[in-house]
């Protein structure tokens, strides 16, 4: 019998430039090799090439986002992906749907009702994650406004309909959702293989998308109260790094910062560190950036924010403040990365990570 399945995604997931992108666009190509047939449905700010997509999916539909959607009552999030056309579209048949974020939920209620099977995959606690955006927003108008989607975030995750199924990134977001059938369900990752390498590297390296203002201040935390007087390299690779960052980081002379890198310079850079810093102020979702590491990388060292709910705690060194840190650092700079802490990882990987485990849980609560 053919599975057909319609996926709503709250952007256009390729190319694959974050961590978001990631367990988008791996999970649809898993499902597709699964014998999914894929209807894709995605919201756009601006257009983007979709060939490698139309390899993976029967039917794509995009949807441009609404930029003047501002709502006292819905999050911004969701009320800009309002489009009469999608509903429409998914009206059409009686597929199962997956729901990819509750930035795509606007519908979901009302596609409740015809009893079809709907899933919707959390990407964070939201209003936990926005929560965690105006703390660390320095900018007056960008910070009132996380507070109050914070605000609209937290009423509408309490009035989610109990009557879907809900996907977790991360075993700790489970417990901050009132809803009769909640799973852990991994990120998609693009590799399965651990490719860590054996030995010593000769730098730290903390990287991720640095024009999210958490990542910013996560770089000048680390720079700050770690690497200051610090005789250790500092590596910060990532995307598109404010002009404030760059002059920021030039003060430091064991600070080195490479901007856009490609994303095999990127894997090497990881690869080739000794030690993976992942530093997070937020406390919701699953850190991609702790993936790559524990796939790509030698020693991770994670502060609880970042490690918790991920599975991959025991192979972290946990410091949380920059006394631990240090610590950490200076006790593993000159360790060799042995054979045995990689097949460890493997083992790991093949019983959380492994994407068609993951995909075939999808397949037999929507089919």
């Amino acid at each position: 019998m053919e599975k057909n399945l319609h996926i709503v995604c709250h952007e256009i997931p390729w190319p694959v430039k974050h961590g978001g992108h990631i367990d988008l666009f791996y999970k649809i190509e898993s499902l597709f090799h699964a014998g999914v047939k894929i209807h894709l449905h995605c919201f756009y700010k601006q257009s983007s090439d979709l060939f490698e997509l139309k390899k993976y999916c029967s039917s794509i539909n995009i949807y441009k986002r609404r930029k003047f959607s501002f709502s006292f009552f819905t999050p911004y999030i969701v009320s800009s992906r309002k489009d009469k056309n999608l509903f429409k579209n998914l009206c059409k048949d009686e597929y199962p749907i997956l729901f990819e974020g509750i930035h795509t939920t606007f519908y979901l209620r009302n596609l409740l009702r015809s009893k079809r099977k709907i899933a919707v995959r959390l990407h964070n606690t939201e209003h936990i994650y926005y929560k965690n955006l105006s703390e660390n927003e320095a900018g007056f108008l960008k910070k009132i406004y996380f507070r109050f989607e914070s605000f609209l975030l937290k009423k509408y995750e309490k009035k989610l309909p109990s009557d879907a199924t809900y996907f977790a990134v991360s075993k700790r977001d489970i417990e901050n959702f009132d809803v009769k059938s909640i799973l852990f369900l991994p990120v998609f990752i693009a590799n399965q293989k651990i490719q860590s390498q054996t030995g010593t590297g000769k730098f730290c390296l903390y990287h991720g998308n640095l024009s999210v203002n958490e990542n910013e201040c996560a770089v000048k935390w680390l720079a700050e109260k770690v690497f200051r007087n610090n005789d250790v390299k500092f590596v910060v690779a990532g995307l598109n790094p404010s002009n404030k960052l760059k002059s920021y980081l030039k003060q430091f002379s064991n600070v080195e910062l490479i901007e856009n890198p490609s994303g095999d310079e990127m894997t090497e850079l990881i690869k080739t560190a000794q030690i993976n810093l992942i530093y997070s102020f937020n406390t919701t979702g699953v850190k991609l950036k702790l993936i790559n590491s524990f796939i790509y990388g030698r020693f991770c060292v994670a502060n609880t924010n970042a490690a918790e709910g991920s599975g991959l705690e025991e192979f972290c060194r946990i410091a949380n403040s920059s006394t631990e840190f240090k610590a950490i650092i200076n006790e593993f700079i000159n360790v060799e990365f042995s054979e045995n802490e990689i097949l460890r990882r493997k083992k790991i990987t093949e019983k959380i990570y492994n994407n068609s485990v993951n995909s075939s849980t999808i397949i037999k609560l929507l089919f």
